[in-house]
């Protein structure tokens, strides 16, 4: 039986292997060509009898039964996902002794390590993505407020100039208390740290933003992951693009946004379909 037989419904229905224990959430990669020996053979190398196994995207995955007579829907729903975990870990801040206090994530949303790209995001959604080879090509076409001459929000008719927190990828992907920052908040930024160009930032590949705060020392980086757009990746490597939660009141098509490169730092606006970085900030801490 092919690796690609084996699915949920078949242990939901009593397939119970028996194997040996094996480290907390360890999975049993996925590849192509596995044959069900092969996988036995792998979990024969574990400790534990008595487990049962979940089938994911990501491989198969260890449930260790705690009680006598759980069942398998009662097993998966005390493991949690690599994703649901990740959510749950703390984003950091830095304080740069600001004026108004907010307190500046170290990371971009969707990424715990500094440097790190983090997800795109269109002005205004709180889904992030990874790069454009999928469902998701940054477009006015799948723009989730609409195309150009028929937005939903954010309009004429509405009057709103700043993203609800039902809108604010980072309030969405980063939990209570944090956002995205505004225009004038980004402003706030600019003129409280100076800012230094770092080729190939410690060691990780990539060339990045430093401002360091005039008040007390402390910086942030923003690392250069470009933007996409129409389906296509841009200046990724050299630029930084980032949103805030602004809208550009001349023209409500566009969101605000803080480039940065090379040759320094300013602020701009662009389509609001367009995917760039976010970062977070927050105020209550």
């Amino acid at each position: 039986m092919g690796y690609a037989n084996i699915n949920l419904e078949m242990f939901k229905s009593g397939l119970h292997l028996t194997c040996k224990e094996t480290e907390d959430d360890e999975f049993i990669p996925k590849g192509n060509g596995n044959m069900l020996m092969d996988i036995l053979n792998k979990i024969d190398e574990l400790t534990n009898p008595d487990t049962r196994y979940q089938i994911t995207e990501k491989g198969l995955r260890v449930l260790e039964l705690t009680e006598s007579g759980m069942d398998f829907d009662e097993a998966c729903s005390k493991v949690e996902s690599e994703e649901e975990k990740e959510k749950k870990l703390p984003y950091e801040y830095v304080d740069l002794g600001l004026p108004s206090g907010l307190k500046w994530c170290k990371t971009d949303v969707g990424t715990f390590k500094e440097g790190d790209s983090g997800l795109y995001f269109a002005w205004g959604e709180t889904k992030g993505y990874k790069d454009t080879t999928g469902e998701k090509k940054f477009t006015w076409e799948d723009y989730k407020f609409g195309k150009a001459d028929e937005l939903s929000k954010y309009n004429e008719t509405d009057g709103k100039t700043v993203l609800d927190p039902e809108d604010d990828a980072a309030t969405v992907n980063m939990g209570e208390g944090w956002r995205m920052p505004t225009y004038d908040e980004y402003q706030e930024l600019m003129d409280n740290t100076t800012w230094e160009w770092i080729e190939d930032y410690n060691y990780i590949g990539c060339d990045v933003m430093k401002l360091t705060s005039k008040i007390n020392g402390n910086y942030i980086i923003f690392p250069t992951h470009g933007y996409c757009d129409l389906g296509w990746f841009n200046y990724a490597g050299s630029k930084c693009y980032f949103w805030t939660s602004s809208l550009y009141t001349w023209n409500i098509r566009h969101g605000c946004y803080i480039d940065m490169d090379s040759s320094g730092k300013g602020f701009s606006s662009g389509y609001r379909y367009v995917g760039q970085s976010v970062r977070g900030v927050r105020s209550d801490v």
